[in-house]
């Protein structure tokens, strides 16, 4: 027979505590799209800070979504139209390493948008990086990825990530210019001497370098 997750203890189930944040969340966003949506909106007028938290956690959610409805077991942890190739290091675990299946995941019609720095340019980017159309570290290009607004190849040490940040859906800082609405962003993410703010690997690293927050 088979249980459901309310059946199960604490014991049984060594990541309950996943479930029942997941359960809370949805009981708490029924409960908000049950308000009437004028009066919400009127409320929100005024209240920027909440269209950013709803914004972040829906990147963090989208994450988990797409790779527990993508889990494929001959590829272990990289989500649809992605393969692993090795592990990396990340927050000192060992994690996949997940890089596009194909070059026709990165169209060579993606404008770039900027480069920042030329320190980090590199010369020497791994074949794979190449095919898929980047030619520097650290130059922006438009996403690929549903909802993003741009990607970038980052390195630390030996080590190439793409990095993709924005959620297409909202005004960035150089969009909206509001100082008060890019302190709070930086407020709720640690600020922008945190851990994430340091590490190439992570969107908050090319928000801070390329001023987009």
């Amino acid at each position: 027979m088979i249980k459901k997750f309310e059946e199960f203890s604490g014991n049984e189930i060594q990541n309950y505590i996943f479930i029942n944040n997941l359960k809370q969340m949805k009981k708490q966003v029924d409960e908000m799209l049950s308000m009437d949506e004028k009066k919400l909106d009127e409320i929100l007028k005024e209240h920027n800070w909440a269209l950013d938290h709803i914004a972040t956690s829906k990147d963090d959610i989208e994450e988990v979504y797409n790779f527990l409805m993508n889990y494929n077991e001959s590829k272990k942890a990289c989500w649809k139209g992605y393969k692993q190739v090795g592990f990396k290091t990340k927050d000192g675990k060992k994690v996949p390493n997940c890089v596009p299946d194909s070059e026709d995941e990165i169209s060579e019609q993606n404008p770039v948008e900027e480069s920042y720095d030329e320190e980090l340019n590199e010369s020497e980017i791994p074949e794979r990086y190449k095919n898929l159309g980047f030619t520097e570290v650290g130059k922006k290009k438009k996403s690929t990825r549903p909802g993003k607004k741009w990607m970038v190849l980052a390195k630390k040490g030996d080590q190439y990530k793409v990095v993709h940040g924005g959620d297409s859906n909202m005004e960035d800082f150089k969009q909206h210019k509001d100082k008060d609405r890019q302190s709070r962003f930086w407020d709720r993410m640690g600020g922008k001497n945190s851990a994430n703010a340091k590490d190439p690997f992570s969107p908050l690293y090319w928000h801070k370098k390329f001023g987009t927050w």
